[in-house]
Parts: structure tokens; sequence; C-alpha cells
């Protein structure tokens, strides 16, 4: 099923959001072809009904990271994931989360306030989770919020008649195990850029990549590209389960350490070139720079793993349960 997804999600992302697609995303817009996206039913995945296995689901998030994510795919995945366990039907097109704070029920309406909600645009569903309840709003009041990836980010003002119950489910783990993934997927497609780069790029009559240096900071990224697959394979079988947020704790600290490094050798490697705006390199090492913070940078999880294994009555049990 992995595969299958996979190299569905490839096809479709070369044939309908290529890269010209995740230039206008970072215009705040949402890219032509988006609608190709939606009609697959490749957003569905996650959705508790939709017969994938989450890992398997997970994959896709990982396929959209490799391709810079040329839309709210990981957000409409983790949509539809929450409107699933709250038994409503999906999302008919691109929609995010938001989750409020300062969230109050009167009267059957919802109103609160997050700051920071990535791809809160027009066009795009706000589902806003606050108070114990879930609203689906197309309309809710934006104030649009600088980013350095030049991704859309907003903060949101709710207020909309509640739909359900909010689920019972950890939200920034679940966002933190989906932005691991497009980190892992960036970074392996950034690591195949700069093997080429450098194995291309001829200075003092020999490749680059024929130097030791360069030879060292190839191997470095490579590592970093290699642990951040591994922390979303480590997300992955964490997502959505019970009393497993330490595990994507680790999982996103590591890899948002991962985008931080990775993108600064990728820039070394590939020089001024990989600075000016006609070069692809700055599509996934800005999203990488914004991903490495979303739903907690290395520091935030960092700090919550120092505090949890400070509790534990014994230090190896702990780690070894992750």
């Amino acid at each position: 099923m992995r595969d299958l997804i996979t190299q569905s999600a490839r096809r479709l992302l070369e044939t309908h959001l290529p890269e010209v697609a995740v230039r206008q995303s970072r215009t705040g817009r949402l890219p032509d072809g988006w609608q190709a996206m939606t009609k697959s039913g490749l957003l569905l995945a996650l959705r508790p009904d939709s017969g994938i296995g989450r890992a398997d689901a997970l994959a896709l998030a990982e396929v959209a990271g490799a391709h810079a994510s040329p839309g709210p795919i990981a957000e409409t995945m983790l949509a539809n994931w929450l409107l699933g366990l709250a038994g409503l039907p999906p999302a008919t097109g691109p929609a995010t989360v938001a989750v409020l704070a300062g969230a109050a029920i009167n009267d059957g309406q919802l109103t609160g306030r997050a700051a920071g909600v990535p791809w809160a645009m027009p066009g795009v569903e706000i589902i806003a989770i606050g108070g114990g309840a879930l609203v689906r709003s197309w309309a809710p009041a934006l104030l649009a919020e600088p980013s350095i990836s030049g991704l859309p980010r907003a903060s949101v003002t709710v207020a909309a008649s509640v739909a359900a119950k909010a689920p019972e489910v950890d939200i920034q783990a679940a966002m933190a195990a989906l932005r691991t993934h497009e980190i892992a997927g960036a970074l392996a497609t950034i690591l195949a850029m700069t093997t080429e780069w450098t194995g291309t790029r001829v200075q003092f009559g020999k490749p680059l990549s024929r130097n030791q240096a360069v030879q060292h900071g190839l191997a470095r990224l490579a590592s970093e590209a290699a642990a951040a697959g591994a922390a979303a394979s480590l997300a992955a079988g964490a997502f959505g389960r019970a009393d497993t947020r330490l595990t994507i704790a680790a999982a996103k600290a590591r890899a948002s350490e991962a985008a931080g490094i990775g993108a600064g050798i990728a820039h070394q490697l590939h020089g001024a070139i990989g600075f000016t705006a006609d070069h692809r390199l700055h599509l996934f090492t800005r999203a990488l720079w914004q991903w490495r913070d979303d739903a907690g940078n290395e520091h935030d999880w960092a700090a919550e793993l120092g505090a949890a294994t400070l509790a534990a009555p014994t230090f190896w049990p702990m780690v070894t349960a992750l």
C-alpha cells in the first residue's frame, strides 16, 4: 500500500503541481493544479474509514516534502483525520487546523483565536478546535502573518456553530509527526540536488565533489537526511496512539535539528547560486526552516523530553519505552 500511495503521489505532483506550482504557493495563493490533489482522494488517507494504515498514509506527507509541499497537503490530511474521528464528512477542498486560545462556547457558538495557522487564507476551510468542541469555518477573520518560507500563514478569529465534540487527541503531536515526514522528504531531495551539483560543477579542473572538504559536507548532509528519515519512521509508529507524545517529541526534535543543519550544508555546498531566486534550492530550505519551528522546534521538544527524563523514576526504561 505504501508503494502505491507514494508512486501515485509522485506522479500527481510531477504532473499537476510541478515547480511552477511550488513557486505559486510561495506567493500566498493556492497553486494551479491543486484540484487534482483533491480529486485524487489521497488527502483522505489518514481518515479512520480509509482502510489505509497510518504509516502508509503518512508517507504522503514525506512525498509532499520531497516536492517542497506545493499546497496544504499535510494540513488537509490532519483536518480530514480529525473530521473522521469526530464522525464528520471530509473537507471538500483544502483545509487547515486551528487550535483556539481563549475558546468559549455560548449558545452553541464557539469563539476563539489562533495565531500562526498555516494555509489560513480565503478558500481554505478552517477546522477549529477549542473548549472541547470542533467547528468548520469557511469565513473566519484572518490577519496575514509573515513566514520565512513564503507559505501562507495567518492569525484566525473564529465564531461558528459547534459541529461536533472535539476528538480527544494530541493535535500538536500529530502535526509534529506530519512535519517530521515533510522534513525527511525535503532533506532527501536537497541531498540529491547537492550531490548532483557538486558532482557536475567543475572548478580548478575537477568536480567540486573531488575536494575532501566537500566530501565531508556531503557525508554530513547524508547523515542528517538519514536521521530525519529514521525520525519519520519513529513518528509514524506513534501517530495517533495514546501515550506516545514523548516518542513524537524525540522524532520531531531530531528532525528539526536535521532541518537546520542540512539546509545550512546544502547552501554552503551550492555556493552563491543556491541563494538566488531562480534556483530551486531555497524552495526547500526556506520550507525546512519553517517546518523546523512548526508544532515545536528541537529546543521545545528537547526541554519536554528532559523534564520527562528527570521526572522518571528510572532512566533507561523510560528511554527504551520511546
